[in-house]
C-alpha cells in the first residue's frame, strides 16, 4: 500500500545513511593539500578545479614538462562527516557501559537543536590528458540526510507518556556520470602581459548523465503518546528520478609571474543543472490516532486517516557552481606553497555559500617521495586538516591522501580518503 510506502521512508530516511560532498573533483592530492590545489592541478585533475591550468602542459614548457601525456587509472575518493558525532562524543556514551537516564539525556541534549546533518561522498575518476586537452568521466555519488534530534530520544528513550516528538527530516540522494572534455591555451594580452610573464585561459564542457536521484521531505511530522493513545502525523513529499541528462561549464584563468609564482582563478558548473525525464512524485499526509480500542484495525486506520497523491513528469536539479581562486608558490625547489578560496554559489548538495580558505604545502623529501599536508576553515566543515604523500616512479604515480573534518583525531566530525593512480608516457 503507499500509506505503508511512505511510512517505511520515513523511517528509513530518519534512522538510515545517505551517500554526500560539494566540490565535483576531489583527488588524493587536494584531500591531502585540504582542497589548496586550484593552481596546482594538471592534467586529468585540472578538471574541476581549472581548465586553464592545461595550457602549462603546452610546448612552451612552463612547468619544465614537454608534450607530457598522462592517464589516469580508475582512482578512489570518499567522503563522510557529520556535524556532531566525534570519536570522543562516541566514546564518552558509548564506552561507559551501561547508560542511565541522565547519560541518555546528556548526550541527546549534547545535538543542535535544529537538525543532524550527515554528509557522504564517492568519486570513482579515470580520464586521459594529451598537452593542452584532457577529457575524464566516472561515478559521482553525493547525498545528504537532515534529521531531528528528537529521533534519538526516540531510539534511547522509546516512547514515553504525555510527550511529543518531532520526525521532520530531509534526504537527497543523487548519482551521476559526467564526461567531461577541457581544453587550456596561453594567450597574450597587451593589458595582462605587463603584470604576468605567461597568461593561460581554458575552459571545460561536462554532459552530466544522470544516473538515480531520491529526495524526500517529512514537514509538520510529529509522534504524540498519551497513556491511552499514541497519534501519528507527517506530510511526506517523495521524488524518484532515473534517466536525467544535463550540462555544465567551467571556465578558468591562470596566470605565472616570474619563475615561482602562479596563480589560477575558475567559475566551475555554469549554467549545471540535470532534467530528469523518468520520475515519480508520490506526496501524502497521514493522521491517525491508535488507542486501545482500535489497535487490531491497523491497516484500515491507515487507509482512512491518509491521503496520498502521485504523479509523473519531469524534475529538474542543480548541479552546483563554485569559484575557485588560488596561488601556487615554489618557496624551494623541493617545497611548495599553496591556497585555494572556494566560494559555492548555493545552499545545495553539499556545496555552501560559506567560503572556504585552504593552505598547505609539499615537500619532495626525496624525488620520488613527495609530502603534503595542509588546512581549511570555513566551509561546511569549519575546520579540516590533510595530509598525504605519493611514490613518483619514472612513468607510475601513486598518491595517497587523508583528511579530517569539524576537528583532529577524537574530535574530527568527518573523514575522507582518497587513492589516486597516475601513469604518463
Amino acid at each position: 500500500m503507499k500509506i505503508r510506502a511512505i511510512l517505511f521512508t520515513v523511517a528509513f530516511s530518519a534512522a538510515g545513511v545517505y551517500p554526500l560532498y560539494g566540490q565535483s573533483n576531489f583527488t588524493a592530492r587536494s584531500v591531502s593539500l585540504a582542497g589548496a590545489f586550484s593552481s596546482y592541478a594538471r592534467g586529468v585533475d585540472a578538471l574541476g578545479w581549472n581548465p586553464a591550468n592545461l595550457g602549462f602542459w603546452s610546448q612552451d614548457e612552463a612547468l619544465g614538462e614537454k608534450g607530457t601525456r598522462s592517464v589516469k587509472l580508475p582512482s578512489v575518493a570518499f567522503d563522510l562527516g557529520n556535524n556532531t558525532i566525534t570519536p570522543n562524543w562516541i566514546s564518552d556514551y558509548f564506552g561507559v557501559g551501561f547508560m542511565d537516564d541522565n547519560l541518555k539525556n546528556q548526550m541527546i541534549n549534547s545535538l543542535p537543536d535544529n537538525n543532524w546533518i550527515l554528509l557522504q561522498a564517492l568519486r570513482v575518476p579515470f580520464g586521459l590528458a594529451v598537452n593542452n586537452f584532457a577529457i575524464s568521466t566516472g561515478l559521482e555519488i553525493n547525498g545528504r540526510i537532515a534529521s531531528h534530534p528528537s529521533m534519538f530520544e526516540l531510539i534511547f528513550n522509546g516512547l514515553r507518556f504525555d510527550n511529543s516528538l518531532s520526525l521532520d527530516g530531509t534526504g537527497e540522494f543523487e548519482a551521476v556520470i559526467p564526461v567531461t572534455i577541457g581544453y587550456g591555451k596561453e594567450f597574450y594580452s597587451i593589458f595582462l602581459n605587463k603584470y604576468f610573464d605567461r597568461v593561460y585561459l581554458g575552459g571545460a564542457v561536462k554532459y552530466l548523465n544522470g544516473l538515480n536521484r531520491i529526495s524526500t521531505e517529512f514537514s509538520n511530522s510529529t509522534l504524540s503518546t498519551r497513556k491511552e493513545s499514541i497519534n501519528i502525523q507527517t506530510t511526506t513529499t517523495l521524488t524518484s528520478a532515473v534517466s536525467g541528462t544535463g550540462f555544465a561549464l567551467d571556465l578558468g584563468f591562470a596566470a605565472r609571474s616570474g619563475e615561482k609564482l602562479y596563480l589560477s582563478i575558475s567559475v566551475n558548473n555554469l549554467f549545471g543543472k540535470i532534467n530528469w525525464t523518468d520520475s515519480d512524485i508520490m506526496s501524502g499526509s497521514v493522521n491517525f490516532t491508535v488507542d486501545e480500542l482500535n489497535i487490531t484495525e491497523l491497516d484500515s486506520l491507515f487507509e482512512e486517516s491518509n491521503t496520498t497523491d502521485e504523479t509523473t513528469g519531469n524534475v529538474n536539479s542543480a548541479y552546483p557552481g563554485y569559484l575557485l581562486a588560488g596561488f601556487h608558490y615554489q618557496y624551494r625547489p623541493n617545497v611548495s606553497l599553496h591556497s585555494t578560496l572556494l566560494q559555492g554559489f548555493s545552499d545545495e548538495m553539499n556545496m555552501s555559500t560559506t567560503p572556504r580558505l585552504s593552505l598547505g604545502s609539499e615537500v619532495n623529501a626525496t624525488k620520488w617521495l613527495p609530502i603534503r599536508f595542509g588546512i581549511s576553515v570555513g566551509g561546511l566543515e569549519d575546520f579540516r586538516w590533510g595530509a598525504g604523500f605519493g611514490l613518483n616512479f619514472s612513468k607510475f604515480h601513486l598518491d595517497f591522501g587523508i583528511s579530517e573534518s569539524g576537528g583532529m583525531l577524537g574530535s574530527a566530525k568527518g573523514i575522507t580518503i582518497a587513492l589516486e593512480q597516475t601513469f604518463y608516457f
